[in-house]
């Protein structure tokens, strides 16, 4: 059976935030939550757009093989 427990993890130690799990010794499965800090923001790649006055000028012409 599953049960679900709220708890943060901090360099190698598990700090329950709710009552923690009555038993000493028991399988985890670990589900991580990960917000977005200005760190993560910095290094998020935007895509880049061209300029509205650029849209359309250019064309593509496809050569039969």
């Amino acid at each position: 059976m599953l049960k679900s427990y709220e708890a943060i993890y901090d360099h190698g130690r598990i700090q329950w935030l709710s009552e923690p799990p009555k038993a000493e010794h028991f399988k985890m499965l670990v589900v991580v939550e990960q917000s977005e800090t200005s760190e993560s923001k910095e290094h998020k790649q935007t895509r880049r757009t061209p300029p509205p006055e650029l849209k359309n000028s250019i064309h593509y012409q496809l050569e039969p093989h």
